[in-house]
């Protein structure tokens, strides 16, 4: 056996362990005394396991605060339990194994994902650095370092396995037991493992008890990035461009949205977002890759400056994309709408069911909403965009907030427009077969 799958094996099974042991008293009434002290013993691992992963760099200062306070909550809500148990009644008899189970979500989730911050320290997991570290947009993630193969599998066979069992238990608890910092503890973990569809899927989950959170949104960013192509143009520079609106310091929105600019040959603005990040990074990897990514400017600029001298190359013509206006429910549908719901406004081209031009994403609980499609959702070339002339414009809501269509999802589209329409009035009158 490997040390690489002795650790896993190790790591895991005492994840596993700790869960069991938790969760088999769960379901079954303690004496007061019993679960104080079981729940202080949970307490103190629960706190090592997440100043682990801080000190590993898997855990940035904000989730490490957010994760503890969930821990205080959990905790707080477990002596109620135990002040109800003292003066029975039924509905604190039934609070008593809700706080138990909440406890054990947290356990299970801090036990997984401390892992990694463990074996990050060991320096066996190099390829996976700090969360403020984009996959896309800085070349400081070194994939030669990463396993590569058949054999790269096998040895993420158990951990890949141990998060696929704590989504789907996340996924079964009810409303409220898990948190923002539960789901983006997950989403990390798979973003490690580059299984970037299910970290963008964990992360949207976290979005939605989270929305304002600018280190959710540029984690998101940077995973549908790579789900792309290690693009940026479309959904993903629209949340890190909102993450940056919220948090203007925020390290990897910085480095996303100087990619963007980058793709679009506007190096001067890469420049700066690219050096305002270098100005706020600590010594080390992500600092090695802002230079890198500064010395790519140079070089960039340096071609363009020769090729204009040999050749005056007219410009391209300047995207007009800018389509916008109202969506609203109609009424006999709105019923049927949830505040957690995720609107999705889309362009294509007029009478086809291919793949949106352009494409942005928004909350139900907004509705009804002002809407703006440009250049900066553009999910195609920007010179495609520039050919059209005419667009049409559809909403879906999405329960899943999945980007694919599903049936039961609401809908409603425009007719064919002008590209840059600004005062489409769209109603979401129907309902997907």
């Amino acid at each position: 056996m490997t040390p690489t799958i002795a650790f896993w094996t190790g790591a895991f099974g005492l994840a596993l362990l700790a869960c069991l042991l938790l969760a088999w008293p769960a379901g079954r009434p303690r004496r007061a005394d019993d679960r104080q002290r079981r729940n202080l013993s949970l307490q103190r691992g629960q706190l090592a396991a997440l100043d682990l992963e801080l000190a590993a760099g898997q855990l940035s200062k904000d989730d490490h605060r957010n994760a503890i306070a969930e821990l205080e909550r959990a905790v707080l809500e477990e002596a109620d339990s135990q002040a109800g148990m003292r003066h029975p009644s039924g509905s604190s008899q039934r609070a008593e194994p809700e706080a138990s189970r909440r406890l054990a979500v947290v356990l299970g989730v801090t036990m997984v994902v401390a892992a990694f911050g463990l074996y990050g320290i060991l320096g066996a997991m190099g390829a996976v650095a700090s969360s403020a570290l984009p996959s896309s947009a800085v070349a400081a993630v070194r994939a030669s370092d990463a396993p590569q193969g058949p054999a790269a599998d096998a040895s993420n066979a158990p951990v890949e396995a141990m998060l696929d069992k704590m989504a789907e238990s996340m996924a079964r608890q009810r409303d409220g037991t898990v948190d923002a910092a539960g789901w983006s503890l997950l989403a990390r973990s798979y973003a490690a493992l580059q299984r970037f569809e299910d970290a963008s899927q964990a992360y949207s989950r976290a979005l939605v008890l989270s929305p304002n959170d600018a280190q959710l949104l540029a984690d998101q960013a940077d995973v549908l990035s790579m789900l792309q192509g290690r693009r940026m143009s479309g959904e993903p520079v629209r949340l890190a461009t909102r993450a940056l609106q919220i948090d203007p310091d925020n390290l990897k929105a910085l480095a996303l949205v100087g990619s963007d600019a980058f793709e679009r040959k506007d190096f001067a603005a890469a420049e700066n977002f690219w050096r305002h990040a270098r100005r706020l990074s600590p010594p080390g990897d992500f600092a090695n890759g802002i230079d890198r990514n500064l010395a790519a400017v140079t070089a960039a600029r340096s071609r363009s400056t020769e090729t204009v001298s040999e050749a005056q190359i007219p410009t391209a013509a300047p995207v007009r994309l800018r389509v916008g206006g109202r969506l609203r429910v109609a009424p006999e549908l709105a019923g049927r709408v949830a505040p957690t719901d995720q609107v999705f406004v889309f362009a294509r081209e007029p009478g086809t069911a291919g793949m949106p031009i352009a494409i942005a994403r928004f909350s139900a609980r907004d509705l009804p909403l002002d809407f703006v499609l440009d250049a900066s959702n553009a999910m195609v070339d920007q010179t495609r965009v520039a050919e059209l002339s005419r667009v049409e414009v559809g909403a879906r809501i999405s329960r899943t907030g999945d980007a694919t269509p599903r049936p039961g999802d609401l809908r409603g589209k425009s007719g064919a427009v002008a590209i840059d329409t600004g005062d489409l009035a769209i109603t979401i009158d129907d309902v997907t077969p």
